[in-house]
């Protein structure tokens, strides 16, 4: 047996572990991602809030704007990252911490390196484990947890990168971020 929050911990852990980072459309259910065992940050936020919630771990959706520079260091083609918003929106997971008597960010969707220098995104928080972000990837403030976010999923614009481009970057992906690899040497748009 062990308390809520170390379930939401288990479960952000096994998401990470578990749940390859790829390209996809934001309408995927949580159940589809579960099987496909992959997905982007919305993706991985609404499986993440769907099994906390199953465990009776209230969760909700956190938006922030991002730099296009968060990616920097991804693996991605030139193709993609040149049609990347900047800003654009990463969305993400906050559960409740009742010795906090609050929610605090809980974000799957980095995987963790044992180098935290690989993280790109994220740090966490030692003692409470909450995400933090590097701040200079944040524009604006990070918004307020919501219950759905139902509104961000029915929007059906064109995606600007096609089919064809999004399963060659997400070949790449599926290399650099699969169980058993190191990451992959950071790419050209390296600027450190």
């Amino acid at each position: 047996s062990c308390t809520t929050f170390e379930a939401a911990v288990y479960i952000r852990k096994w998401i990470r572990e578990n749940i390859i980072y790829v390209l996809d459309k934001r309408s995927v259910l949580a159940s589809e991602t579960l099987a496909k065992r992959e997905g982007m940050c919305t993706n991985k936020a609404n499986l993440q809030i769907a099994l906390c919630r199953a465990c009776g771990i209230p969760a909700g959706y956190c938006l922030v704007h991002i730099t296009k520079d968060a990616y920097e260091h991804d693996p991605l083609l030139d193709e993609v990252y040149d049609v990347i918003s900047d800003p654009t929106i990463h969305c993400f997971c906050a559960v409740y911490d009742e010795k906090r008597n609050g929610f605090i960010n809980f974000d799957a969707t980095e995987k963790q390196w044992e180098d935290p220098h690989q993280n790109l995104l994220l740090d966490e928080d030692e003692e409470s484990g909450a995400s933090t972000y590097k701040e200079k990837y944040i524009v604006g403030p990070i918004g307020p947890v919501q219950s759905n976010i139902d509104t961000l999923l029915e929007y059906q614009g064109k995606s600007k990168i096609s089919d064809l481009l999004r399963e060659r970057q997400n070949d790449l992906y599926r290399v650099h971020y699969s169980k058993d690899t190191t990451p992959l040497p950071l790419n050209g748009r390296n600027k450190s």
